[in-house]
């Protein structure tokens, strides 16, 4: 066995070129950019393919360790670029060409460090202390499903539905129980997103309008102030204020009448029965047709009736601004002379639906489930998924075994992995697909998914929406493999015991889709 150990010494950061020749092959180290005292050795006769560093020891892999020293096992020829980040993100690219399996590179003082590659075989990275060992990518679709089912052993699942597959005419890449219906969580959320894009457009807005009935005379509105509400999720205290202030600026100091409600839009069923109590107002606000701020509170009155209770903020608005109403608040609607004093769009729904899909908004996505229903009947939790059901008619796809919410809060819901991929790669492949794509979390960089992946070949690759419920964890989505394929994705891992390893497995999962050359 040859060993060539190379210390790079430079100013902040170095290029070189060096070749070696060696008696039992050629050693290639060609553009080198690393940070001061970092060390690359080479040991042994090979250079595998790297991936990431912080990830466990794979045990299975080629290389063993015998008193702290790696121990080259003997292979074929092979061929590996390796990319370095450290902390200066200085960038490091080895090719080595040899006749051995085995690289050790010691990354010194880096905080962190990426590495990828395409080909190869196994390496050990030894980082501050730690030395993981990686294993090069998958080259064969048998191999993929090994290494994906060797990731998901460690979920600490005992029931799960996986589904992996190459879009287009590819092959299924992995799949077990793709066809029973399972826990989705918060997956759900992108069948909402998606039926309200189909039915609303990415540009529809919502209008919360404030309506003057009856005539305004030296400062004083003979009659009602009445309120329709739109179901507007964004609407929040701002807007309020901005009602009040157009009042004031008609002309209007005093109001003889009531201020009045008109949230027929929706039901006045403000929770989904099968949630569990703490879910409201904490993972999703009371739901109401006139909703301010999410409706995140528990004070008495809005526990009563929240509707009604951001009615009275209104009133509040109204006197700080100068306006007062003397009638009591009342549910009514105005009459057909009643005219427009004031009103409040939303931001778009393309808007709406990124800030209900990256950061899992539950009360935005029971909301928009509320309209869905409202633009076919009924604004009801019910009406909205017969109105989603509809969406999954249009696409030729078989429907959700069961939706209690929008949300994905209940864990009375249930689909299929199968179902899961089938309904992205329609909808991503439809009219809404560019839009419905740019709200998902991207890996690494937003959302719920700013903090996974990272330091791997999958980070800023995995566009998904995730999912947590007790003793849930899931992740639909898309990515594409090292060879270019694009892939869609849907991992329902239940009766978890652990949601941290859950996750983990899950990502493990993916990085090995994403690095494979399948």
């Amino acid at each position: 066995m040859t060993t060539v150990s190379h210390r790079l010494r430079w100013s902040r950061v170095s290029r070189i070129a060096i070749v070696c020749g060696l008696c039992a092959g050629v050693l290639e180290l060609a553009v080198i950019d690393v940070a001061d005292g970092a060390v690359v050795s080479q040991v042994g006769v090979g250079a595998p393919p790297i991936t990431g560093v912080g990830q466990e020891p794979d045990l299975s892999a080629s290389t063993t360790t015998s008193g702290g020293a790696p121990v080259p096992v003997m292979g074929a020829s092979t061929t590996t670029s390796a990319v370095l980040v450290g902390p200066t993100s200085s960038v490091a690219t080895v090719a080595t060409s040899t006749t051995a399996p085995t690289t050790v590179v010691d990354t010194g003082a880096a905080a962190s460090t990426t590495l990828t590659s395409t080909t190869g075989v196994t390496t050990t990275i030894r980082s501050r202390g730690v030395t993981t060992t990686i294993r090069p990518p998958a080259g064969s679709l048998d191999e993929l499903r090994t290494r994906v089912s060797a990731a998901l052993a460690a979920s600490t699942s005992s029931r799960m539905g996986v589904y992996v597959a190459i879009d287009g005419d590819g092959p299924v890449l992995f799949e077990r129980n793709g066809e029973r219906g399972f826990i989705p969580a918060s997956t759900q959320k992108i069948y909402v997103a998606g039926a309200a894009l189909a039915a609303m457009g990415p540009d529809a807005r919502y209008v919360t309008e404030l309506f003057a009935d009856g005539a305004v005379s030296n400062g004083v509105l003979t009659g009602d102030l009445v309120l329709r509400a739109s179901g507007d999720p964004t609407f929040g205290a701002t807007q309020l204020a901005a009602l009040a202030a157009s009042v004031k600026a008609s002309g209007v100091a005093r109001v003889s009448g009531s201020l009045v409600l008109d949230d027929a839009r929706y039901d006045r069923v403000t929770r989904i029965a099968s949630w569990k109590a703490a879910f409201t107002p904490g993972e999703s606000g009371w739901l109401s047709a006139f909703s301010v701020d999410g409706n995140h509170r528990s004070d008495a009155a809005t526990l009563a009736d929240p509707a009604m209770a951001n009615l009275e903020r209104l009133r509040l608005a109204l006197t700080a601004k100068g306006v007062t109403v003397v009638g009591a608040s009342r549910r009514g609607s105005g009459s057909s002379t009643a005219w427009s004093i004031g009103s409040a769009k939303s931001a778009s729904l393309g808007e709406i639906v990124e800030r209900l899909v990256k950061r899992s908004d539950n009360t935005y996505a029971e909301l928009l489930t509320k309209e869905l229903g409202a633009r076919v009947g009924i604004g009801s939790t019910a009406s909205g998924v017969s109105a989603i059901n509809k969406h999954f008619a249009q696409l030729d796809v078989p429907r959700p075994e069961m939706q209690e919410d929008g949300s994905g809060l209940s864990s009375n819901n249930r689909s299929s992995a199968r179902t899961q991929v089938m309904y992205l790669q329609r909808a991503l492949a439809s009219p809404i697909g560019v839009v419905l794509r740019r709200s998902f979390a991207v890996s690494c960089v937003d959302g719920t998914l700013r903090s996974r992946t990272c330091g791997t070949a999958a980070a800023g690759k995995v566009l998904a929406k995730s999912g947590a419920i007790d003793n849930v964890v899931a992740l639909s989505g898309v990515t594409t493999t090292a060879s270019g394929r694009a892939v869609t994705f849907s991992f329902l891992l239940n009766d978890v015991r652990s949601s941290r390893l859950g996750r983990s497995a899950i990502d493990a999962a993916l990085v090995e889709v994403v690095r494979s050359t399948v």
